[in-house]
């Protein structure tokens, strides 16, 4: 169930799809299904709609630094009106910020970034989009910025921003 925390919530809402990724037909299967929704949201005007995706990782472990290779897209202070720095520090400092039972641990990460609602269509490319900002659990509380490269995190959990 999502619960509004704030002004923001941090939701895990689902639309229940549950795919075996390791059956290559299934996979193909579902993204077609995924391009048939794009191709008829580029017919509606919904082609380039967006919307906020969070990501929640926990360290998994500490690569060495020179083994460390891409680019780095720094995290903004604000991405809209409500998803600015402060505000989602104070929210995710606060008593229970997502719709599920968690307790930080230290260096676990949580990136919020734009992202289109519908996949991509090779006739039909779009704008990259570098809207992120992130956010470690460091000494007991969230902190706004970077994290270093060599730290390798893997996700479990993710879900949509309600604001």
């Amino acid at each position: 169930m999502c619960k509004k925390v704030n002004y923001i919530k941090f939701c895990t809402c689902s639309d229940g799809e549950i795919i075996n990724v390791s059956f290559a037909d299934e996979v193909e299967t579902w993204y077609r299904n995924k391009a048939t929704y794009a191709f008829i949201a580029f017919e509606d005007g919904k082609y380039y709609d967006t919307y906020y995706k969070w990501t929640l990782s926990t360290l998994d472990y500490k690569a060495k630094e020179s083994s460390v290779m891409g680019r780095m897209v720094y995290p903004k202070e604000k991405l809209n009106e409500s998803l600015n720095k402060n505000e989602v520090l104070k929210i995710l400092n606060s008593e229970s910020p997502f719709d599920f039972e968690y307790t930080p641990n230290e260096n676990d990460l949580i990136e919020i970034r734009e992202v289109y609602e519908f996949v991509s269509l090779d006739d039909h490319p779009r704008e990259y989009i570098e809207n992120l900002m992130s956010f470690k659990y460091s000494n007991g509380k969230w902190v706004f910025g970077i994290h270093p490269l060599h730290y390798i995190h893997k996700e479990f959990k993710k879900g949509k921003i309600k604001s």
